[in-house]
């Protein structure tokens, strides 16, 4: 059967593409988008209330990076939905592999069985031809989601004054280090798929760097986030009390942070 490889390719091997990892993976991704997907709602009734009371330059730094980070958890979320697409894609691809090997082999052991004038035959009838080749391997870049990157805010005008309610600041970050969590757990299952999917499904290749590396820095985002409001929320406190509308200038949080 060898002498018929160069047209069929390794059609006597099994395809090395595993269904089970491929639907990890994209199990793996879907879960994550949904709870992407999710947190971006809440994350923006979390931002409303915390910021009702939040007035001054330091009320429009806290606006600005909540809805960034509302808009990567919708960026991240929909790059993961693409890669479940491609990954399914992927698994369709094997198994139409699968099958052109398969009459591939068949067309391969007819013609060994044959005598050459029933080849012959087949030469000038044009009968029994023998299947399409082996397809391009599978490569797939898979999306990169834009994300915002965490940066310490400017300071405020001179003069400047930003008030808020320190409580308010709190919720939104036990809510935020909270989702990040359920994030960050999920992300290593994702890493886990992908890893696993790499190994056992080598007939194909896929790229998903631009995803890891959009989940590690919206997780650095997030830390840094819940960081910074703790900070100013210490900050109100200290100049009044934890459940009242506190102010204070600008120059002295510059200062706290």
């Amino acid at each position: 059967m060898a002498e018929y490889s160069d047209r069929l390719g390794a059609y006597d091997e099994d395809v090395p593409f595993d269904d089970a990892a491929a639907d990890a993976l994209r199990s793996a991704a879907t879960v994550l988008s949904g709870t992407l997907s999710g947190q971006a709602a809440s994350r923006s009734g979390w931002a409303s209330a915390a910021s009702t009371d939040f007035e001054g330059h330091y009320g429009d730094v806290f606006d600005a990076n909540a809805r960034a980070a509302c808009d990567d958890c919708t960026n991240i979320a929909s790059a993961l939905d693409a890669l479940a697409v491609d990954v399914q894609t992927m698994k369709d691809a094997a198994q139409s592999e699968r099958d052109r090997r398969r009459q591939a082999k068949e067309w391969a052991d007819r013609q060994d069985r044959e005598n050459i004038l029933k080849r012959g035959w087949d030469w000038v009838s044009n009968g029994d031809k023998p299947p399409a080749g082996p397809p391009a391997r599978p490569v797939v870049d898979a999306q990169a989601p834009t994300v915002a990157t965490w940066s310490e805010p400017a300071p405020g005008p001179a003069g400047g004054v930003s008030s808020a309610r320190p409580d308010d600041l709190r919720a939104y970050s036990s809510n935020v280090t909270g989702a990040n969590d359920t994030v960050t757990t999920q992300k290593g299952t994702l890493d886990g798929a992908i890893t696993d999917f790499q190994t056992k499904c080598s007939w194909c290749s896929i790229d998903t760097s631009g995803i890891t590396a959009a989940l590690a820095t919206f997780g650095l985002n997030n830390t840094n986030e819940t960081r910074w409001v703790d900070t100013v929320a210490d900050a109100f406190e200290a100049a009044g009390a934890s459940g009242v509308v506190s102010a204070v200038s600008d120059a002295a949080l510059d200062a706290s942070l």
